[in-house]
């Protein structure tokens, strides 16, 4: 079974990665989202939720943290499998697995003392929201951070080049920077409330993007 046929009609199809064309095929890490980590000891464990071919995976492990990377897309499983072979000397690790995050039981993983997800869950309906934060909850040991980098305001443009394949889903969920907040404010009441923070991304390579990103920390209880 190929992997567009396993995923959601809002999840964007066929995704192809190149990296000659597109080395940060969804620009750079958001360096506040990163700060959320700051805290933990350099052993830490974190589970990067649907985490692609790395963009958080690498810098965290780089800082010297140990990264289990769950996907379902294997062009970014592969990627992020060469990429965990790149770090330097005395960084961390990325355990690349493939998992459907959504249809999954993921109760086998001993629990991570942090949990992270920033790439799909802002295309994804209410429901799978909800349901996608209650496991990242579960993956996470008591007191230890969960994090969501949630885009809102997305405005983007098709190019020409093939790493447009992987941008826009059929039927993708296209919230607002208040609907947003006020979705990740309902959620994280339930454990306890967060710290929400505010930037903005700009891009125009490899695809043009606008969008207001909302960086979302509490802590499992």
């Amino acid at each position: 079974m190929s992997v567009e046929s396993t995923l959601p009609d809002w999840y964007p199809e066929g995704v192809v990665y190149d990296p000659t064309i597109a080395p940060d095929a969804y620009g750079p890490a958001n360096a506040r989202t990163l700060q959320c980590f700051s805290e933990l000891s350099t052993s830490s464990n974190i589970v990067d939720v649907a985490g692609g071919y790395g963009r958080y995976a690498v810098p965290l492990a780089e800082a010297g943290y140990t990264v289990t990377l769950l996907d379902i897309d294997e062009a970014h499983l592969d990627q992020a499998e060469l990429n965990a072979l790149s770090l330097p000397e005395g960084a961390g690790s990325i355990k690349p697995i493939k998992r459907d995050v959504l249809k999954d039981d993921l109760s086998d993983f001993e629990p991570f003392d942090a949990s992270l997800c920033t790439g799909f869950i802002y295309l994804a309906p209410e429901d799978v929201v909800q349901d996608l934060f209650a496991k990242m909850v579960s993956l996470t040991k008591p007191g230890g951070p969960v994090v969501i980098e949630f885009a809102t305001d997305r405005i983007r443009r098709q190019t020409s080049d093939a790493t447009s394949k992987s941008l826009i889903g059929r039927n993708e969920t296209l919230y607002s920077y208040e609907q947003g907040l006020d979705l990740l404010r309902s959620l994280y009441k339930m454990i306890g409330g967060a710290v929400f923070s505010r930037s903005s991304v700009r891009l125009n390579q490899p695809y043009y993007l606008r969008s207001t990103v909302i960086t979302a920390k509490g802590y499992a209880l």
